[in-house]
């Protein structure tokens, strides 16, 4: 891609690199993010310019498009050709204007793929991303995650404040969440975390306390506020856990308890072995919604918790459907997830969702034609973005000075 990581680093350290890359030592409205030492969360704030005449938008409502994208680090299926695709659809604006989303989650980053991505002039341009490079100096992984937020969207709705947090789990694959705040004066509007949660079958109680600490990190960040024993990650999931029985018991979540909670998203890929695994997060208090199944809801046969579980699971899956036979044959699974929170605001409402990525990439011929590309270990011999489709919706959340008695 023309220049490496160390370039990179060289020239944000100098200040010559343009403010996409969320540093706090670049500007005043660029933000860091590190791993924490132990037991500690911390956020650094920063704050973006709104720019003077642009439309602030209602205030009544936010909406936001939000994909998430496990873009897939093999590097042997022709990556350049697949990852431009893949960037195509997240990033590419189209004729009338209209992006295809406003923020993007995405999963199994490389440095290759990161530099692709910075050599865009539209991401340089209009987005905000995280510095993937100071990731990889942090952390015992040679891949992870990335958040990008559209400027446009920012300054629409008024939102001159951008956070930017990592936080590593109890994690023998050095699994993290990776989160941003949007917000401005009057308080933070939206949290999205995203992670590429522990992957081996086996793993089902690590995902589970991974699950569980994501939901106290961005639906109740002040909750760890005072624990800091270098035992906090085990000590927190406990302590949340006691907290979520407790209110079960008393019939929900008080007003009290949501009154300053914004909304919240958990997105990307979950590597579940089914359904049932989401439960944590999808019922008793926390309430986090399916916003793909809100959209495509299971059929009315699947009145059975257990039928409805594996329709759930096997019904529009986004693993399993592209690369079918490499490296070993893969069933059709949905692993891929947006859930959605709408902490104290009135309500929440999933406008669309869809997937993205089923489509064979497209490549152009020697004769300047373009035409379908073709790789080993394809559905049918085809290329396609990535080995997961990505996932992409279309929310609404209500602000609390437009809620209604």
């Amino acid at each position: 891609m023309g220049q490496g990581v160390s370039a990179i680093k060289q020239q944000l350290s100098e200040g010559k690199v343009e403010n996409y890359v969320m540093r706090q030592r670049m500007k005043s409205f660029v933000v860091d993010q590190r791993f924490p030492s132990a037991g500690h969360w911390e956020v650094f704030n920063g704050f973006l310019d709104a720019g003077e005449g642009s439309d602030m938008g209602d205030r009544g409502a936010l909406k936001l498009k939000l994909a998430t994208w496990n873009i897939w680090f093999d590097r042997q299926h022709e990556p350049v050709a697949r990852w431009n695709d893949l960037f195509d659809q997240l990033f590419a604006v189209s004729a009338d204007g209209s992006a295809p989303s406003d923020v993007v989650a995405l999963q199994e980053i490389i440095t290759q793929s990161y530099e692709q991505l910075l050599s865009r002039e539209d991401v340089r341009k209009d987005w905000i991303l995280t510095d993937f490079t100071d990731v990889l100096e942090r952390s015992s992984s040679w891949y992870g995650t990335l958040l990008l937020v559209r400027k446009e969207w920012l300054r629409a709705n008024g939102l001159d404040q951008v956070d930017m947090s990592l936080t590593r789990y109890e994690s023998p694959m050095a699994r993290t969440l990776l989160t941003v705040e949007v917000g401005n004066a009057d308080g933070i509007a939206l949290r999205v975390g995203t992670s590429h949660f522990e992957s081996a079958p086996q793993d089902v109680e690590r995902r589970r306390r991974q699950f569980l600490t994501a939901a106290r990190l961005l639906t109740f960040p002040r909750m760890h506020a005072s624990i800091e024993s270098p035992s906090f990650p085990r000590r927190s999931v406990d302590e949340f856990e006691g907290f979520l029985h407790s209110r079960a018991a008393e019939g929900g979540l008080t007003p009290d308890d949501l009154a300053e909670v914004p909304p919240s998203i958990i997105c990307g890929d979950t590597n579940i072995e089914g359904y049932e695994e989401l439960a944590p997060l999808l019922d008793g208090p926390l309430g986090y919604v399916d916003t793909f199944a809100s959209a495509h809801p299971p059929s009315a046969d699947a009145a059975d918790l257990a039928v409805r579980n594996t329709e759930l699971y096997s019904t529009h899956p986004t693993f399993g459907t592209t690369y079918t036979e490499d490296p070993i044959p893969v069933s059709p699974k949905r692993i891929d997830y947006i859930l959605a929170h709408k902490g104290g605001s009135s309500k929440l409402r999933v406008l669309s969702a869809k997937t993205v990525g089923g489509e064979v990439c497209r490549v152009r011929g020697e004769d300047g034609r373009m035409r379908e590309a073709v790789c080993v270990g394809g559905k049918e011999g085809k290329m396609y973005p990535s080995d997961h489709l990505g996932v992409v919706v279309e929310l609404e959340f209500a602000r609390k000075e437009a809620a209604t008695a």
